[in-house]
C-alpha cells in the first residue's frame, strides 16, 4: 500500500499554525497583555473553528470520554504545559531556546517509559536521549547572546516533562479515545482555568484584537489538521514534522522579534532535533 504525502503535508502546515499561534501570542505578551488574557482569549477563538469541525463531522454524539478520569487527568497536564510553555515565551530572549527545550518531549517520553511502562531502551534510542540532552546544554549554556539561566528555562523544561506525561498517558490507555473529546476538553479547560486566574483585563485595541484573531484561527486549525492528518498515517511518521517547529520559530524570531540567535544556539537546537528525529523513527516513542 503506498504512503498518502497529503497527511504529511497536513502534519507540516498543522505545525506552522502552532507556530504562527505562539509567534502571535508572545507578540501580544510584550505589548502588555497578561499570559492568562492571552491564552484565553486564543483558546475561546480556536473554540469557534474546532466546534465547527465537530459540527461539520456530526461528532456530538460522540463526545463523552470513553476514560473521563484521564480525560481530565490530560485537560489538567495542559493546563499546566501551555501555561508553563507560555512563561518560558514571555521570559527568554528567543524562541528557538523555548524550542530547544520543548524538543525534548520525545527524550522525557523515552526516559518515562522505561521507568514507569518497564520498556527497554537500545543503545541507538540511549545516544538520541543523550545527543538531546547535549543539544539542550549547547543551546542554553549562558553566554553572550542567551537568556541567563531562571526560572524560563525551568518552565520550558516543565512543559516538555508535562508534555512527555501527556503523550504516555494516552499510550497507556491506548489511543482509542476520541480525539473531539480530547481536544474540546483541553480547550475548555484552559478556557476556564485563565479566565479564573486572570490578574485583571486589559482593554484590547483593535490591531491587538486582530493578532488575537489570526493566533485562535492558527491555534484552531493547527489542531484540527493534526486530527485529521493522525486518522491517516501512523504517528511514528507524523512526529517528526514537530521538529519543523524549529524553523518557523527561528523565521518568527527574526521577523517578529528581530531576534539573531548565536550558532551555538541554532546549533545545540538542531542536535536536539535530530536526537528527537531518531527517537520518533524508532517506533517506541509515541
Amino acid at each position: 500500500m503506498s504512503l498518502s504525502y497529503k497527511p504529511l503535508l497536513l502534519a507540516l502546515f498543522s505545525y506552522l499554525f502552532l507556530s504562527t499561534a505562539d509567534a502571535l501570542s508572545r507578540l501580544l505578551m510584550q505589548h502588555g497583555y497578561s499570559q492568562q488574557q492571552v491564552i484565553a482569549g486564543v483558546v475561546f477563538g480556536a473554540l469557534l473553528p474546532v466546534l465547527a469541525f465537530i459540527t461539520y463531522e456530526r461528532g456530538w454524539k460522540n463526545l463523552r470520554p470513553q476514560h473521563p478520569g484521564l480525560t481530565a487527568l490530560i485537560a489538567l497536564i495542559g493546563i499546566g504545559e501551555v501555561g508553563t510553555a507560555f512563561y518560558a515565551f514571555r521570559t527568554l530572549t528567543y524562541m528557538v531556546e523555548s524550542y530547544a527545550i520543548f524538543f525534548t518531549a520525545p527524550l522525557w517520553v523515552a526516559l518515562l517509559s522505561a521507568l514507569w511502562l518497564k520498556e527497554r531502551l537500545t543503545l541507538l534510542q540511549g545516544l538520541a536521549i543523550l545527543l538531546g540532552f547535549a543539544g539542550v546544554l549547547l543551546a542554553n549554556w549562558p553566554s553572550t547572546g542567551t537568556s541567563p539561566l531562571s526560572v524560563g528555562h525551568l518552565a520550558a523544561l516543565a512543559a516538555a516533562v508535562l508534555a512527555a506525561l501527556r503523550i504516555l498517558i494516552l499510550r497507556k490507555v491506548g489511543q482509542s479515545g476520541n480525539g473531539h473529546s480530547l481536544l474540546l476538553s483541553l480547550f475548555v479547560a484552559l478556557l476556564l482555568f485563565n479566565v479564573a486566574t486572570m490578574p485583571e483585563f486589559t482593554p484590547v485595541t483593535l490591531p491587538a484584537l486582530g493578532l488575537l484573531a489570526l493566533g485562535a484561527l492558527a491555534q484552531g486549525g493547527a489542531h484540527i489538521l493534526l486530527l485529521v492528518a493522525a486518522r491517516k498515517t501512523p504517528a511514528p511518521l507524523l512526529a517528526p514534522f514537530q521538529f519543523s517547529q524549529a524553523l518557523w520559530g527561528a523565521a518568527y524570531g527574526a521577523l517578529l522579534f528581530a531576534e539573531w540567535p548565536k550558532p551555538a544556539t541554532l546549533g545545540g537546537l538542531m542536535l536536539v532535533v535530530l536526537g528527537g528525529i531518531l527517537l520518533v523513527r524508532s517506533r517506541k516513542v509515541i
